[in-house]
């Protein structure tokens, strides 16, 4: 099985996971699942799961943070590079065990957004660089409707692409704009 299979199941899980983005039993629910495949990503899942719940000076804390790190170094290659870093992601983050943040090229963005939305269908914070002559496309893009984090700050948009983006359906959702 790959890092990123699309299988029915998959999909029905990632899906339950988006209807309940900040629940943790549908997370553990597809843990479980992972696991049984023997895929480390359950293991992530779980572990991330854990330490987002658990106090800063938790007894534990530390040893779960370890193996959070050893988990991404062992598996990066799989779950981010190759899928991702091929398509032009500069950066993505995990976030309870899926990937939650995304730091890509405005125009690669747009050009692979398919792709992008089946390898991390919850992400909900965006940097996107060199977006200044996409801005219309970018703000027409309904794939901004999940984000609750929209960071455009290494572009010189100025006031006109401002209004852009405030005249944009697709940013209901979010709660901090950088630019």
């Amino acid at each position: 099985m790959t890092a990123f299979s699309t299988s029915s199941i998959e999909r029905n899980f990632i899906e339950a996971i988006r209807r309940r983005p900040d629940r943790d039993l549908p997370r553990l629910m597809y843990a479980d699942w992972l696991e049984e495949r023997s895929d480390p990503r359950g293991e992530l899942i779980r572990v991330q799961c854990l330490l987002a719940r658990m106090p800063a000076m938790a007894p534990g804390r530390t040893d779960l943070e370890a193996r959070e790190r050893r988990l991404l170094s062992d598996h990066y290659e799989a779950w981010i590079e190759e899928p991702l870093v091929l398509i032009g992601v500069k950066r993505a983050e995990f976030r309870r065990g899926l990937i939650e943040s995304l730091e890509v090229d405005a125009e690669q963005w747009l050009a692979q957004l398919p792709l992008l939305l089946e390898r991390a269908p919850l992400a909900r914070r965006l940097t996107l660089s060199h977006s200044a002559d996409f801005l219309d496309r970018v703000a027409g893009s309904s794939a901004l409707e999940s984000l609750e984090t929209l960071d455009l700050s290494a572009n010189a948009i100025g006031n006109s692409g401002a209004e852009i983006l405030e005249l944009s359906p697709h940013l209901q959702r979010l709660r901090k704009l950088e630019l």
